[in-house]
C-alpha cells in the first residue's frame, strides 16, 4: 500500500504493472511473474479499492499530476513527508514508514496549506486542525496518508 501512495503521488507518470492493484505476486525465475487471476476471488480487494482510491484522487487534484514538489522535514527518520502544490491545490502526502506508530509534527509554512484552520484526509473522513502552522499527524505503522484543504477536494 506504501509502494501505491508514493507511486501515484510523486512526480512523473506512474505505471502500475499488471496485477499489482490486487496483489498478484512473483518468484524466483521461472516464476518471474504469475498470469492474472480472473476469479476475483484471489483477488486482494483491499489493495484494489486502496489502489482505486489514489487513482481517483491523483484524478481529482491536479497538484498531484503537474505540481511542484517539496520534502518536509517531519521530524522522525521513520517519517517521510511532502507537498505536491501548484496555483490551485496542495496536497500533503505523510508516511510512516516504521514498525511503530508515530505521530508526526509537520511546518506547513509555505506550503499553501499553512493559512488553512484545518486540512481533510483524501482517504478517511480524518480532518485536522492546524495550530500556528502545524499539522500533528498520527500513523499506524506501515501506513500513510494524503491531506488537502476541504474545498479543495470533492470525492469520497
Amino acid at each position: 500500500k506504501l509502494a501505491m501512495l508514493l507511486l501515484l503521488t510523486y512526480p512523473g507518470a506512474p505505471s502500475i504493472y499488471y496485477g499489482d492493484e490486487i496483489g498478484v505476486s512473483g518468484g524466483s525465475d521461472p516464476d518471474c511473474r504469475r498470469t492474472f487471476p480472473w476469479e476475483e476471488s484471489k483477488w486482494n480487494n483491499g489493495l484494489r479499492q486502496w489502489v482505486r482510491k489514489l487513482i481517483w484522487i491523483r484524478r481529482e487534484m491536479v497538484a498531484l499530476r503537474h505540481g511542484e514538489m517539496r520534502f518536509i522535514d517531519c521530524c522522525n527518520h521513520h517519517g517521510l513527508a511532502f507537498i505536491r502544490n501548484d496555483q490551485h491545490d496542495a496536497v500533503l502526502v505523510v508516511m510512516n514508514l516504521s514498525e511503530s506508530a508515530v505521530k508526526l509534527e509537520i511546518d506547513l509554512e509555505g506550503s499553501g496549506l499553512q493559512n488553512s484552520n484545518s486540512i481533510k484526509s483524501l482517504l478517511t473522513s480524518e480532518k485536522l486542525i492546524i495550530q500556528d502552522g502545524k499539522a500533528a499527524i498520527s500513523l499506524e505503522q506501515w501506513s500513510g496518508n494524503v491531506y488537502s484543504k476541504e474545498e479543495n477536494y470533492s470525492g469520497d
